[in-house]
């Protein structure tokens, strides 16, 4: 099993709700699931991940996809942290996020209250959203690092 995020295809749906930046939605690429076993011990661990609201486990394609709910401030670490309490690591990972774009760093942050952060990575063409983003801002894209302190979200797409 390797710690190194994979591509993967899937964009997830956001729900809006609040003005602070959270996950609401994230898709798991998981070496190792391989039986029903597996599948129910991943799951129970990442519904104790605060704010999980739904979790689907697709043993034949080694994904899960999570929900979350509004308001909450579960943290890709955590997800990383429960994934590995489980005894698999992550192959990847895909996040939808709602915050906004923090101008008084470099690299640009996507943050709110509660700590919550990701440094955002653009390539050349997500570059010109992420430096005319303002306000509130929904972010979608590959999440690098996932189990540190500041993990970078890798912009896709950017909508205010």
């Amino acid at each position: 099993m390797t710690r190194k995020a994979g591509g993967i295809a899937v964009v997830l749906l956001l729900v809006a709700a609040s003005a602070q930046a959270e996950i609401r939605a994230a898709e798991l690429r998981v070496n190792g699931l391989t039986c029903p076993f597996c599948a129910f011990g991943i799951e129970k661990k990442l519904r104790a991940v605060s704010g999980v609201e739904e979790v689907q486990v697709f043993l034949d394609e080694g994904r899960i996809e999570l929900r979350f709910a509004d308001g909450n401030r579960a943290e890709a670490r955590d997800i990383d942290a429960a994934v590995e309490k489980a005894g698999f690591r992550l192959a990847g990972m895909r996040a939808e996020v709602r915050g906004t774009v923090s101008r008084d760093s470099t690299p640009l942050l996507l943050e709110a209250g509660g700590g919550v952060r990701f440094r955002l990575v653009a390539d050349n063409g997500t570059r010109g959203d992420v430096q005319a983003a303002s306000g509130e801002v929904v972010v979608r894209g590959s999440v690098r690092d996932p189990g540190s302190a500041l993990p970078a979200l890798r912009v896709d797409s950017l909508e205010p």
